[in-house]
């Protein structure tokens, strides 16, 4: 085994089923060994990034470019590092913000219309590093509880596509008619149109051609408003 610093991130960062890492990756199972084992060549730079958004949906604070450092990639690193800057997206590693922008935790991705908030209590605010990665927001209307999604694959398109962020308010008031991300007490969550018939909310898709969800409000644990999509 060579201890390569893919290799020693891979033995401290290890997840519980290889496979997972290999299926989100695209890659074999032996791909990933070899990687551990410090025995493979240069990992291809999708097949990095595939890794990055593993580990972050894991909560482990890592980007594409600092894994392309990992591998001796420093030319596509920085390219890659500038051009998050250029599109305001913060990186992990950073420690001064500009008084004109304001850094928001990413807590969750969303795929297949569905998403896990297991990165933070939003119910019950959020807290400093909550996030496993940050995206900035230009100026200072933002408020210091709001939170941002990422999505994942094409499920939300044609309204969002792979890669956009969402800011979430969830001090903003219900606004029918309004895109929301609500949380059903069994754990469901839905970003979604939403209108309020009395005690019930219809939950309209983005896709047009899907079905509403009906929810009676004692099923819903919260409805935070959408403030607005980062495009990047």
């Amino acid at each position: 085994m060579k201890h390569t610093p893919l290799a020693k991130f891979l033995d401290k960062h290890k997840p519980k089923v290889w496979k997972r890492l290999a299926d989100h990756m695209k890659v074999t199972a032996s791909a990933v060994t070899r990687m551990k084992n410090g025995t493979t060549k240069q990992p291809e730079a999708i097949h990095l990034k595939r890794m990055a958004e593993y580990f972050q949906e894991q909560g482990v604070r890592i980007t594409y470019y600092e894994l392309l450092k990992l591998v001796g990639r420093h030319a596509e690193a920085s390219e890659e590092e500038a051009s998050m800057r250029r599109n305001k997206i913060a990186l992990v590693s950073d420690t001064k913000t500009p008084y004109d922008i304001t850094r928001v935790p990413l807590i969750a991705a969303v795929s297949a219309g569905a998403f896990d908030l297991k990165y933070a209590h939003i119910d019950q605010g959020l807290e400093p590093g909550a996030g496993f990665d940050y995206v900035v927001v230009p100026g200072n209307k933002i408020s210091p509880n709001d939170y941002g999604i990422v999505i994942r694959g094409d499920s939300l398109e044609p309204a969002f596509h792979d890669g956009t962020k969402i800011i979430v308010a969830p001090e903003e008031p219900f606004r029918p008619g309004h895109l929301h991300v609500v949380k059903a007490k069994d754990e469901r969550g839905w970003i979604k149109f939403v209108r309020r018939q009395e005690s019930i909310f219809i939950l309209n898709p983005l896709n047009p051609g899907a079905e509403a969800i009906i929810l009676d409000e004692k099923e819903i644990e919260f409805i935070h408003l959408v403030r607005c999509a980062l495009f990047i």
